[in-house]
């Protein structure tokens, strides 16, 4: 924080030594007795009085905002990206425009919302405000921090309304699937090599695993998320470690997953289930790697799951990708929001239904409109059943 410049001086006539400085937000001068006769001794009691002063005014959140401005622009301001640094300027250049506040004081809840709805007339959208209001908290709790504000003014921040999530990308069909894996040699460029990279993409096409989850599963690792085939039912286990109830977990597969896990010979059943290796790597090959190399494979094979002309780019499939398509099919399958949760794994039904529930909707009203149609077939205009007379043989 920049120095308040003072005057230490002893006036005419007087054995004491005095301190004189100038307010920055009044221009009133101040002048204090430092009751010392010795200047050096007055030197240090000066700087005594000048701080006291200071930290008072900064308590009573009397410092000047130019201060706070300037201080904040030395002390926090070069640390941050440039984009922000700018952000930061507009919302201060905001204020001193429509609040011209003096001192940090003026910064009141009242006056923010005033800026608020200066803001909404401009008009700037609801998320652009909740940025700036942010911003502004944050250089307001650091003022407070450092003694430059009594006390942070409670900021309304505008509620945006509930957005639905959108998938940012969707569930494949079967034919583009299958490009994909033709795809696989082009892209991995090594013959020994590409065959795992296509079982890979099998298993998480059957399967919905995350590609995390694929990548980790293993045959035998009770520390992980592993596959059971020879209980009562094919399943996963989540080993205990992992669960909150301290408990394994048992988490169904479908048959066709359980099927393809099967056509592993019994005694090359260890350790991870998929096993990849890049092109020139002897080394496994890490999660970064196998998710930008299974993009490639979608943009290889002109799979475009997503067009943003906003931003002039377009959106191949990914290893999600395979996952939406298994959701997909098996809303259609379950036909219970529960159940396809439970093979999902998702945390939250909520996901569940909102991004797969509606394939359940669609099929129904085309069932109905089935049913409608067929019903039609034998019933008056009147949507009254029409009974043939029953004819008797003479």
């Amino acid at each position: 924080m920049p120095d308040l410049a003072y005057s230490v001086f002893r006036p005419t006539g007087r054995a004491r030594y005095y301190v004189e400085w100038t307010d920055p937000q009044t221009n009133r001068r101040i002048r204090r007795s430092t009751g010392k006769t010795v200047e050096r001794d007055a030197q240090r009691v000066a700087r005594r009085i000048i701080d006291e002063w200071e930290l008072e005014r900064s308590r009573s959140g009397n410092e000047g905002w130019a201060r706070f401005r300037d201080t904040y622009a030395e002390e926090v301001l070069p640390s941050l990206a440039k984009e922000t640094r700018r952000l930061y300027g507009t919302v201060f250049n905001a204020i001193e425009d429509h609040i011209k506040p003096v001192t940090m004081a003026d910064l009141t809840t009242r006056n923010l919302s005033r800026l608020q709805a200066v803001w909404r007339n401009q008009p700037l959208e609801e998320a652009t405000i909740r940025t700036y209001l942010a911003h502004l908290g944050k250089a307001l709790q650091w003022a407070h921090r450092q003694g430059l504000l009594r006390e942070v003014p409670h900021i309304e921040r505008p509620q945006l309304a509930a957005k639905q999530r959108k998938a940012k990308g969707r569930p494949l069909t079967g034919e583009e699937f299958e490009r994909m894996l033709a795809a696989v040699p082009k892209v991995i460029k090594c013959d020994a090599a590409a065959p795992s990279w296509v079982r890979l993409l099998r298993g998480l096409w059957l399967s919905g695993l995350r590609l995390d989850e694929a990548l980790h599963l293993s045959w035998d690792d009770t520390t992980a998320i592993r596959v059971d085939l020879d209980g009562g039912f094919p399943a996963l286990i989540i080993p205990a470690a992992k669960e909150k109830g301290r408990k394994d977990r048992l988490i169904p597969i479908v048959s066709d997953f359980a099927d393809f896990l099967r056509q592993t010979p019994e005694d090359e059943r260890r350790g991870r289930v998929f096993r990849l290796t890049g092109r020139r790597r002897a080394e496994p090959c890490g999660m970064q790697f196998v998710s930008a190399t299974i993009s490639k494979i979608g943009r290889e094979a002109r799979v475009i799951v997503g067009q943003y002309t906003s931003k002039g780019k377009t959106k191949y499939a990914s290893a999600h990708d395979l996952r939406r398509s298994f959701g997909k099919r098996w809303a259609g399958i379950v036909r219970n929001a529960f159940d396809l949760k439970l093979l999902m794994r998702h945390s939250d039904i909520r996901t569940t239904q909102q991004f797969y529930a509606h394939e359940d909707a669609a099929d129904l009203a085309r069932e109905l409109s089935r049913r409608h149609a067929d019903t039609s077939a034998i019933s008056g205009s009147d949507g009254h059943l029409v009974v043939e007379p029953e004819v008797t043989s003479k």
